[in-house]
């Protein structure tokens, strides 16, 4: 099989893949470029669990450690495909910037070939520490680690610290995001990160009129665009904010969406501090909490609301056929014709 590189798997290595696959037989195995073609550089048996055989099964597999390659690595783990695999990609510094950029080229297709339904995790290593099992539990810890705060993290952070030294909370007052006119809650500001790190999908936020505070609304860890119409009230005013996860042009994209709902029927004073309080509320996520909203839209109620429609919203369709010149239309009247003579 080629692929789009112009480089090849040998019929030898396709046949060791679909027996590594198939079986247990196969701890790890090593895959190169030569000639332009996928071939095979090694292999070891299990002898023991994944995590006693990794280092044994790997290193060696290493002896070039200035050549680039692919590993791959057997978990004691399975899923309805079969045994999960751990695939490394291996590109030392010292390599040559083609070959760098020659298995960089061919590394998605590789994964491709072999299952990406089977590739439990992917790490991509530097240097034979990098591959190494110690390298490999570096790599899951800073999976597993939470992500490095913003700079309004960090002072909340700092506040909440002092206000428990003086035997206080935050949830005794309301925070207020800078740029923003209203304060918010703690409920608020904790969702807000929860839907930037991608912990849930759907958010509203709401004002309460009365104490001039933005307050939670509600929210859902996965919400279908089919069903954001149902999540719209119609006696107040509400802030969306909505990922939707779709596919575009063979491509899985996550777009952030916020919808400003608010009826015509409520009163005039609910509607002017929605729409005062909407711009700032934007820009103060976008800067202080790294939230970029791709798209806003103003609706007076969720009936239009749907998959089509938001797809839409995401992705404006091009009118791409051509308008036709119309030829202007002579005078209503035109006099006698003249006869000229020459």
């Amino acid at each position: 099989m080629a692929h789009q590189t112009g480089i090849g798997t040998s019929s030898s290595l396709e046949s060791f893949l679909a027996r590594a696959k198939s079986g247990s037989s196969i701890r790890a195995f090593r895959v190169d470029i030569e000639n332009e073609s996928l071939v095979l550089g090694g292999s070891s048996t299990p002898k023991s669990t994944w995590q006693s055989d990794y280092d044994s099964a790997i290193l060696p597999l290493l002896s070039s450690p200035t050549q680039p390659c692919y590993l791959f690595f057997r978990l004691d783990s399975s899923n309805n495909l079969g045994f999960e695999w751990l695939f490394i990609t291996f590109s030392p510094d010292e390599a040559t910037s083609r070959d760098k950029m020659m298995y960089a080229a061919t590394r998605a297709a590789v994964k491709r070939d072999f299952g990406g339904g089977l590739i439990r995790k992917e790490l991509f290593a530097t240097s034979v520490s990098d591959a190494s099992y110690a390298g490999y539990t570096r790599y899951c810890a800073s999976q597993a680690a939470p992500p490095p705060l913003t700079a309004h993290e960090e002072e909340l952070e700092r506040v909440k610290a002092d206000e428990k030294v003086r035997g206080t909370t935050t949830s005794d007052r309301a925070q207020t995001l800078p740029g923003v006119s209203f304060p918010i809650t703690d409920d608020v500001l904790d969702k807000l990160s929860s839907f930037r790190d991608s912990k849930i999908d759907f958010l509203q936020l709401s004002i309460d009129v009365s104490r001039e505070l933005i307050t939670l609304g509600g929210h859902a860890e996965r919400l279908p665009p089919n069903g954001l119409s149902a999540r719209v009230p119609n006696d107040r005013g509400m802030y969306h904010l909505y990922r939707y996860r779709h596919t575009h042009e063979g491509d899985h994209i996550k777009s952030i969406v916020f919808v400003y709902s608010i009826n015509s029927n409520c009163p005039i004073k609910d509607r002017m501090l929605f729409s005062s309080c909407k711009n700032s509320l934007i820009s103060a996520m976008e800067t202080q909490l790294g939230l970029v909203v791709d798209r806003r839209l103003e609706i007076e109620d969720g009936s239009e609301l749907g998959d089509e429609f938001i797809y839409d919203l995401v992705h404006p369709p091009h009118n791409v056929a051509k308008k036709q010149f119309n030829k202007p239309a002579g005078p209503q009247t035109r006099g006698p014709k003249r006869l000229v003579k020459r």
